[in-house]
């Protein structure tokens, strides 16, 4: 595991043994050693020359290039030392000392008028003509040095006056000359590419490189050093090393700022100090001393790791070399200290600063106040606050964001939040990153509508998210357990453009790992490796967090001893997360151990430690060891957190220790602490166990008023309470609450259920309870794994037949109330046995069939209609661009003598945004005749459909669960051979589950038959797509796509509605997943629907939903919508005597339920053993169902699977209309 988890600091390869480049000077004698101290993260860094001997390097240490050999060079030495501030015009308005006179006055005319490219060429020749040469000659090597000096001069003054067009037209203008390579030398190339970097147009330098390097252009280390300064400055750091390591590779020898550059991209990169090492040893090996520069960027390479010890080493290295410090190496030592959580030392850094005679800054003091809030002294990080207001500083947004951030990690909501309207009462508008505390700890709180409201009032103060938004967001869904969210949200971040960095990778192994998806987090590590992002210390902690979490304390062990050996030190989050592996994975002793160390100063004592020893004791139950941590936080002054203090109310509550509770609640409100929803869940275990059990649920109350939402964890305690004390009603109205809420039971809350009813010897309803958490378990198994087969979802699910032999006293003993083990009520695979008629087919080979987008942005796709009452049709289409919503349509091919105007419709769903949607209703129309039409006035796309006929026979097509699979062309193939009317569908459509794009998709698949026939469709699960925080609003998607004729059957929602066709048939949509319970909208709407139908007019009803209200197969068996709707409309369609009842969901064939169209989830080949006497006919196959309604008496059903010939039907039956014999009374 280790191997897997701690490889992955990549070390640079070996630097090759190439030849010095031609265009380097020779280096200088090598420097002896230095004594900068030994890294003790493991590699030494080599120490940076402090007191080299020999002289001639001294002197040239600062000596700019022009005085290296000239006779290594073709031309005398022009080149100023680059990084090197001697250019005259430096803070100065543009002069031109460097030009001569032919040369200034061709500058003068360059910006002075505005130049087409026929023009150039004639002002730039005159460059020439003192050399006595026409435009095709080649200049000579006495006119040359000064051509190239008013070449250079002339771009570098267009790239200072901000005309960096003009500037790179005058460069491509000389590079057009045959004599190019001689004009354009280095320095040239590499002003060029400069202004290219400053103005943001990398990529167009980049070109430039590469296409002077294939032209065999002869580049230097100037244009090397600009092309690798270019990308750093643009944040492509990535490109900027493999720009680097290429020039290493061809013999290219660094300059000092070359070395500098790099450094610096190290830094931002968060490279491991091995590898800032190794770019050191090359410095030294080139003879190049480092400068003020070189001092002040090592340091700060060591803020990402936390290397407080190395930059302290730097630091004192620099001034043994003769290096005084300035207010930039004071700030970033500073910020060292900061990021290390080291506050006192960071205060020494700010006194030697005061004494030098540098006046702290607001950089200063920012960087202290973050030390002393990384470190939990926030009331001392507030004195610093008012010192830096006393000494005339301003608090900045940064100041701010940072106490703001400390209090709320704290749990110190209220400080939190005084300190954000202090921010905003000084006139400092929030930035980005004051956006990002408050949604991270809104989210943090499960406050998820402020959190959205934040993210909103972001927007309103153009604050556009960034890279740290999104890694927030992902990191509150992850500790929210919510893994499907985080996938869906990384996804949405890069198709919204941005490229995951360390830090996404990192809050996602972490996110993952909160999930329980270990394995995810491990996949996320090695995308990291394989994408090129290098892992740091934060890395590493996040995997040892993830470790952690699985109580995986042995692979914990190898990954700290990797840490210690060479490849990044541990600080005190990883031993941090040693103590959790340990508290997980019940070593005691290992953890008590690693306490020692830390109370010894053998690990180097903080008060992350002693908060997680604390943390860690209690979980583990250790009393005594968890009241040392606290008194020793205490002791030491070190500021408390809410988590530190909830894990003292939780042990002293499992202990039943009210009166230590009451003391560290009374401690929480003196101190200003926040409860969180972990103390209220504390206080509500404690009272659930004790006499006053109805406590718990005053605290479930209270946790609503102060804005909390109660968790699952919330609800099981009070209906444990409640359950273990007798009151089951009162158990029953929590659970209730709790459904309402939209939380969604867990396996605790049934087995809470299932114990109360052994122990009451109520063992059927212990066996339903069983039975329903059992398919449950199955259902959420296929969701995670949709090709799971089903031995092994028998080996998943439980014993009910053992249990129903057990004795009363074995019965009770299972049963009575302890801790219960989530899966104590499983049921045994021995009572479940496959009864299937025929035809198990396998799931799709291929999951998608996914048709591509190839049309043009006005033409009309995704064509689909629907019936509107008994003459019209809804026509429906997507264009991507905007485009007339009208309808041309006639009885002739070409020839539409009729048209209607319609409207145009979108929608967002989080970052997608859909095409236009358009709809347009033609009529009136006459039955049973072809009509052709074009949308759009698109001429490229004729349609045409067949309206339905008058009167009977009507033929139906019957399809459920369709998706877009090979099974599911398979299936619209079949349909396209038959002769229908119309096409039902009884949900789950596209599959399209979140991804939006695959509505799209699905409406090109399916278009060839939507766009001839009527489609009327319904909801399934599938339509729902509701996802909490991100698209709170269920069926958007479904309701702007596929618009039915509600309105025209008085139905309040486009989830349920009804039609008559063919004068004797009225079809009733229902919708399974919208309320349908006695009272609601849907069902007062049915029950006055069904008194509208005349029933001596209309020969058939025929009702249409989702979810099937009888079934035996053991896939969704037992669901809320098909149990519970089931008892609320039955009776009302027996009443009406409907007809025929269709349904999909379960992924089968049993008469009328259809399930199986090709979805991607594949077939549900279990049945219930003994087949039901209900159940006549049933199989798991792919296919379609055809409806003959052949008059007012008589209609046949038949089954086609995809497998079998057309004409062959797998079922039939013929159905006689229960109008047809009054004396019927179905039951």
């Amino acid at each position: 595991m280790a191997e897997k988890l701690a490889i992955p600091l990549l070390p640079l390869a070996p630097f090759p043994n190439t030849p010095t480049h031609r265009h380097h000077s020779l280096s200088s004698p090598p420097p002896p050693p230095s004594v900068l101290p030994q890294s003790s993260s493991s590699f030494p860094l080599k120490p940076i020359i402090k007191q080299p001997q020999d002289s001639n390097f001294i002197n040239t240490r600062h000596r700019s290039s022009s005085a290296l050999n000239p006779s290594l060079l073709r031309l005398p030495r022009r080149h100023r030392r680059l990084g090197k501030h001697r250019d005259p015009n430096k803070g100065k308005p543009w002069t031109h000392h460097s030009l001569s006179p032919q040369g200034q006055q061709i500058f003068q005319i360059l910006v002075g008028t505005d130049l087409h490219s026929s023009n150039l060429g004639c002002i730039l020749i005159r460059l020439f003509e003192n050399q006595g040469i026409c435009e095709n000659q080649e200049v000579g090597s006495l006119g040359l040095w000064s051509v190239n000096a008013d070449i250079l001069g002339i771009i570098k003054g267009l790239g200072f006056l901000g005309k960096c067009d003009l500037a790179f037209r005058v460069f491509n203008w000389v590079r057009s000359r045959n004599d190019y390579q001689n004009l354009l030398d280095g320095p040239v190339v590499a002003a060029m590419i400069s202004i290219l970097g400053k103005e943001g147009r990398v990529s167009i330098a980049a070109c430039l490189f590469d296409e002077l390097d294939k032209d065999g252009f002869d580049i230097d280390v100037y244009a090397y050093t600009a092309m690798v300064s270019a990308y750093a400055s643009n944040g492509r750091y990535r490109e900027a090393v493999t720009i680097f390591k290429k020039m290493e590779d061809v013999g290219c020898k660094p300059t000092l700022v070359t070395y500098n550059v790099i450094l610096n991209v190290y830094g931002k990169m968060g490279m491991p100090w091995i590898t800032v090492a190794k770019v050191i040893d090359n410095m030294k090996r080139d003879g190049i001393a480092p400068d003020l520069y070189t001092y002040n960027t090592l340091i700060s390479c060591c803020r990402r790791g936390s290397l407080y010890e190395e930059a302290a080493g730097v630091f004192e290295e620099m001034k043994l070399a003769g290096f005084v410090p300035d207010n930039v190496t004071y700030n970033v030592l500073l910020d060292v200290y900061g990021k290390s959580r080291r506050p006192e030392e960071a205060m020494g850094v700010l006194r030697e600063m005061e004494i030098r005679g540098y006046a702290p800054s607001d950089v200063t003091f920012n960087s202290l106040i973050s030390a002393y809030v990384r470190g939990g002294l926030l009331e001392e990080a507030m004195v610093i606050k008012a010192q830096m207001v006393k000494k005339g500083i301003k608090p900045d947004v940064f100041t701010y964001t940072t106490l703001f951030s400390g209090f709320e990690k704290a749990g110190k909501d209220e400080c939190a939040m005084k300190v954000f309207e202090e921010m905003r009462s000084a006139g400092c508008k929030p930035n980005i990153c004051t956006f990002n505390a408050l949604i991270k700890m809104h989210g943090n709180r499960k406050r998820f509508s402020e959190m959205m409201r934040t993210f909103e009032e972001m927007k309103h103060c153009n604050c556009s998210p960034d890279i740290v938004t999104w890694n927030s967001l992902l990191a509150v869904f992850g500790q929210n357990g919510m893994d499907t969210e985080v996938s869906s949200l990384f996804s949405e971040m890069k198709k919204a453009g941005f490229v995951p960095e360390r830090d996404t990778f990192n809050t996602l192994i972490s996110a993952y790992s909160r999930c329980g998806s270990f394995k995810k987090s491990l996949a996320v590590y090695k995308m990291m490796l394989e994408t090129g992002v290098m892992p740091d210390l934060s890395t590493y902690n996040a995997i040892l967090a993830a470790l952690a979490r699985g109580g995986l304390w042995e692979e914990s062990e190898k990954v700290l001893t990797e840490m210690r050996s060479g490849q990044c030190k541990p600080n005190e989050l990883s031993y941090s997360c040693l103590l959790h592996a340990y508290a997980n994975g019940k070593q005691t002793e290992r953890m008590c151990t690693l306490a020692e160390e830390v109370y010894s100063g053998e690990i180097t004592l903080h008060p992350v430690l002693l908060k997680t020893l604390v943390l860690v004791n209690s979980k583990t139950g250790l009393l005594v060891e968890t009241e040392r941590a606290f008194q020793e936080l205490r002791r030491r002054g070190y500021s408390m957190d809410i988590t530190t203090l909830n894990s003292l109310v939780s042990i002293y509550g499992r202990r039943q220790m009210v009166k230590k509770v009451n003391e560290i609640l009374d401690f929480m409100k003196q101190s200003q602490f926040t409860p969180s929803l972990t103390t209220y869940n504390s206080l509500m275990y404690m009272y659930s166990r004790s006499g006053s059990f109805l406590r718990a649920e005053e605290i479930l109350e209270e946790i609503a008023s102060n804005g909390l939402q109660p968790d699952i964890i919330s609800y099981n305690t009070v209906i444990y309470a409640y359950c273990k004390n007798g009151r089951l009603r009162d158990a029953c109205r929590i659970f209730s609450e709790m459904r309402c809420s939209g939380i969604i039971p867990d396996v605790i809350t049934y087995n809470i259920f299932i114990a109360y009813y052994a122990a009451n010897d109520m063992f059927l309803e212990a066996i339903d309870m069983i039975r329903y958490e059992a398919a449950m378990f199955v259902n959420n198994l296929r969701k995670l794994d949709p090709y799971l087969q089903r031995d092994e979802e028998l080996r998943s699910i439980g014993q009910e037949a053992d249990f129903l032999n057990w004795t009363a006293d074995e019965k009770f003993s299972f049963c009575h109330f302890q801790e219960w083990n989530p899966w104590t009520a499983a049921l045994h695979p021995s009572h479940l046995t496959c009864d299937v008629v025929s035809n198990i087919r396998p799931p799709p080979q291929e999951t998608r069939s996914i048709t591509t987008d190839s049309h043009s942005s006005t033409t009309p796709q995704q064509v689909h209609i629907s019936m509107v009452g008994r003459d019209h049709m809804r026509i429906s289409w997507i264009t991507k661009k905007p485009a007339p919503s009208k309808v041309e349509y006639g009885m002739s091919s070409a020839e539409y003598d009729s048209y209607a105007i319609g409207s145009c419709t979108s929608y967002r769903y989080f970052l997608y945004k859909s095409g236009h949607i358009h709809e347009v209703v033609i009529g009136p129309l006459n039955p049973n005749t072809v009509y052709y039409y074009r949308c759009s006035g698109h001429s490229s796309r004729e349609f045409n459909f067949k309206t339905t006929p008058p009167q009977l026979p009507l033929k139906f097509i019957v399809i459920g669960d369709l998706g877009q699979t090979k099974w599911t062309e398979s299936t619209l193939q079949h349909i396209s051979q038959v002769e229908y009317d119309m096409l039902l569908l009884p949900g789950d459509l596209s599959y399209a589950d979140f991804w939006q794009p695959y509505w799209d998709s699905f409406g090109r698949l399916v278009e060839t038959l939507a766009s001839q026939r009527p489609w009327m469709v319904t909801i399934g699960n599938h339509e729902v797509e509701k996802i909490p925080i991100i698209h709170p609003t269920p069926f958007t998607s479904y309701n702007a796509r596929w618009h039915m004729p509600f309105e025209e059957s008085e139905s309040p929602s486009n989830l349920y509605y009804s039609f008559d066709v063919a004068s004797e048939v009225h079809v009733i949509m229902l919708g399974s997943y919208t309320d349908f319970d006695q009272g609601s909208s849907q069902y007062t709407w049915l029950e006055g629907d069904l008194k509208k139908v005349n029933r001596k007019k209309t020969s058939w009803v025929i009702v249409v939903l989702h979810t099937p209200w009888y079934n035996s197969n053991m896939a969704h068996v037992g669901e809320y919508e098909s149990v519970d709707m089931r008892k609320a409309m039955e009776q009302l369609l027996y009443d009406a005597r409907v007809d025929i009842v269709f349904a999909g969901h379960v992924h089968a064939y049993e008469r009328f339920t259809i399930g199986d169209g090709g979805n991607r989830e594949g077939l549900a080949r279990k049945f219930m053993d003994p087949k039901p006497e209900i159940s006549i006919y049933r199989e798991a196959s792919f296919g379609h169902g055809q409806l003959q309604v052949v008059n007012s008496t008589h209609a046949q059903w038949t089954w086609h699977r995809n497998e079998d010939n057309l004409p062959k039907a797998a079922d039939s039956v013929w159905l006689t209309s229960l109008i047809s014999d009054l004396d019927c009374k179905p039951q």
